[in-house]
């Protein structure tokens, strides 16, 4: 990435409602209850970790209206299948994989209301956010909570320097808040510099390690 002036950009966003809490999350109680269930939550695990599942279980749980940003639509909907007692009302999935329930015969995709959006692959990140924006505004309804499950955090590291990724979850941020959505950002801690990684965790509302079924909110 490219070079990165960290204490500059945060002196920018200083305003922002951070909640740095060290609590342990019980069996029962909801993360996000404390940020009103509406904000924006980094979940510092590798996408595919139990950890990474559990957290998605746990905030999709109680939404309306559930939007997954993901290289790997056909294991979101398996786990919302396996692990919840029904889906939302409806789930849209964002993804630049062409088919991606071609090979899928063990998912019930019948069982809610389903939208797939194929992106293109050379989409940039502003034209990923308003379409994230517009499918949401389309499917909200009165007083339906809305979550959005976004994966591709390290991959857009990966494609952009830290500056533009950085600016860009920002703005995310606030035009998701601007419709009351939380949204859960996924985030690799071995595949960034620690460097990167302390730029962007002043970003969210919560940061949680999901190591197992129990989460703790640093």
């Amino acid at each position: 990435s490219q070079g990165y002036d960290a204490d500059e950009s945060l002196a920018k966003f200083k305003n922002h409602p951070f909640k740095h809490v060290s609590t342990l999350i019980d069996s029962g109680a909801h993360a996000a209850d404390q940020i009103g269930r509406t904000g924006n939550v980094l979940v510092l695990s590798s996408l595919e970790r139990v950890g990474a599942g559990n957290a998605r279980v746990h905030f999709t749980s109680p939404a309306d209206i559930a939007v997954f940003v993901t290289n790997n639509p056909a294991e979101r909907v398996r786990l919302l299948d396996n692990a919840l007692q029904s889906r939302p009302a409806w789930t849209t999935i964002l993804t630049t994989k062409a088919q991606p329930f071609a090979d899928v015969t063990d998912i019930d995709l019948e069982a809610a209301p389903l939208d797939v959006a194929i992106l293109d692959k050379g989409i940039s990140m502003t034209e990923l956010g308003e379409t994230l924006v517009r499918v949401l505004d389309e499917q909200q309804t009165g007083n339906s909570r809305l979550t959005v499950g976004f994966d591709i955090h390290s991959e857009l590291l990966r494609l952009f320097d830290t500056e533009t990724a950085f600016k860009f979850v920002h703005i995310l941020n606030s035009r998701l808040a601007n419709i009351d959505a939380l949204t859960h950002y996924y985030l690799n801690l071995n595949a960034q510099p620690e460097s990167e990684i302390n730029v962007l965790k002043e970003l969210f509302d919560l940061q949680i390690p999901a190591n197992g079924s129990r989460f703790t909110t640093l």
